[in-house]
């Protein structure tokens, strides 16, 4: 037999059994509210958020301060803008306005969130500060890129809406407050989308966002974008800190490039990412010394070596050829990681452009360098320059070779058009080079004076 001596007594049952002998079911039902109460008590935030506890719960425990609804979630397609509630707003009616206005745009999507950012403090700009800390850990919560918070101002039948922008990451107009009138048909005016407009250019800018999958599309064309940018840097860009200003003239410069690459018949995109990049970049030779520096650096190396070859302007040419040199220069002696594109990127270049002057002057150490810079990298496989690396020094050392006596640059090059014909993506390109190919066979045949030597 089991000994029941040591097992705990059921203090439930004996409650229950208790209650129902001294007060019946009306006891048992006190009781069981009494217990629902005490769980709900202890459970408040899960319990607060089930569907139609909360109105419950606040008539029950008015003294208990609800926890705050959850905050809704946007889609990865578009830049999302979202909504607090406005200080001294009744009834919320400048909000649908905004939230109204905002949905007008394809351009983004909205949200509301059930917040209210009032900051009190008695300095105005650590008010102003707070608010912006408090609306960057709403969006950090919520996911959105952009928060629009502030307060509705009020005289008499006048009502203005004081609005403040706060982005996912910081911006230079952030600080800057703005009222905005509303007509009688209930429109902002132009201002407000103008606003809108801005912040939106400049988070997809730092972002770097403008190439993304989900987002290129809210920002329109890129050549529309850049001129929005650009015409915002020229007027508004002297009053913001230099940090700032530097970093988006960086991404400003990098777009001016890509575009400047597919449209290459038209300057403004090259000249206005030189413009930019030249300004950005300090006048400190010390700089020289920071991988983000050598990457402009490398940057404004393709501007020059674009806008070279189509002015026809020899000294920006040789303004790439020196920045390259440079960059492999100092590349060639450090080990980051960070540095090895870098290093590829800028020997393939100078290979390429020294290559192309070498075969204009007819000077032959200016092919002989590009072939020294070809060589440098030929064992690295890095995709973006294998093909520009192995056809630039198989095609300079035939160069060579066909103005210098004998043949042992000819054969030089003959390993490097053999690695190109395998690689060769097309076959335009593999017949292309299996003819300098064969007239290399060709001439060293005839400077050796035997066959057998030439395919040696």
């Amino acid at each position: 037999m089991t000994d029941q001596s040591n097992t705990p007594p059921d203090l439930q049952k004996l409650v229950t059994e208790w209650v129902t002998a001294n007060f019946g079911v009306p006891g048992i039902i006190v009781l069981g509210f009494a217990t629902t109460v005490g769980l709900i008590w202890w459970n408040w935030e899960k319990a607060a958020k089930l569907p139609g506890v909360a109105p419950l719960l606040a008539l029950l425990f008015p003294e208990k301060e609800a926890p705050p609804t959850p905050l809704p979630r946007p889609k990865p397609d578009r830049l999302t803008v979202a909504v607090v509630h406005l200080d001294g707003d009744q009834n919320g009616e400048i909000e649908r306005l905004i939230v109204e206005a905002l949905s007008e745009t394809t351009e983004v999507q909205v949200l509301k969130f059930d917040r209210l950012i009032a900051p009190t403090d008695g300095n105005i700009d650590d008010a102003v500060q707070a608010g912006h800390s408090q609306a960057r850990s709403l969006l950090v919560e919520g996911g959105a890129d952009v928060l629009i918070w502030g307060a509705v101002l009020r005289n008499g039948l006048l009502t203005l809406p004081k609005l403040r922008w706060t982005a996912s990451h910081e911006l230079p107009v952030e600080s800057r407050a703005r009222k905005y009138k509303i007509s009688e048909e209930l429109e902002f005016s132009d201002i407000f989308r103008s606003d809108l407009t801005e912040i939106l250019d400049l988070l997809v800018l730092v972002l770097g966002a403008y190439f993304s999958p989900e987002k290129a599309p809210t920002r329109g064309p890129l050549p529309d974008f850049l001129r929005r940018i650009h015409k915002l840097l020229q007027e508004e860009g002297a009053q913001w800190p230099q940090a700032t200003l530097q970093n988006l003239k960086f991404g400003f410069a990098d777009l001016c490039l890509v575009q400047g690459v597919q449209d290459w018949k038209n300057d403004e995109w090259m000249r206005m990412a030189q413009d930019a990049y030249e300004s950005a970049i300090p006048k400190d030779d010390t700089v020289w010394l920071y991988h983000k520096y050598l990457t402009a650096f490398y940057n404004l190396g393709q501007v020059y070596q674009y806008r070279g070859a189509r002015l026809e302007n020899r000294g920006m040419t040789e303004q790439a050829v020196h920045l390259f040199r440079r960059i492999a220069g100092i590349t060639a002696v450090t080990d980051y990681p960070e540095d090895k594109w870098l290093y590829v990127a800028s020997h393939a270049q100078l290979g390429s452009i020294l290559s192309f002057l070498g075969k204009e002057d007819n000077d032959i150490e200016k092919l002989k360098e590009a072939v020294s810079a070809f060589r440098s990298v030929a064992g690295e496989y890095t995709p973006d320059f294998r093909r520009q690396i192995i056809v630039g020094l198989a095609n300079t050392l035939k160069m060579i070779g066909e103005s210098e006596p004998g043949t042992a640059r000819l054969r030089e090059a003959i390993a490097p058009y053999e690695s190109a014909i395998r690689e060769a993506p097309d076959e335009d390109s593999r017949k292309s080079l299996t003819e300098a190919l064969q007239s290399i066979r060709t001439q060293i045949r005839t400077r050796s004076g035997t066959e057998t030597e030439a395919l040696e």
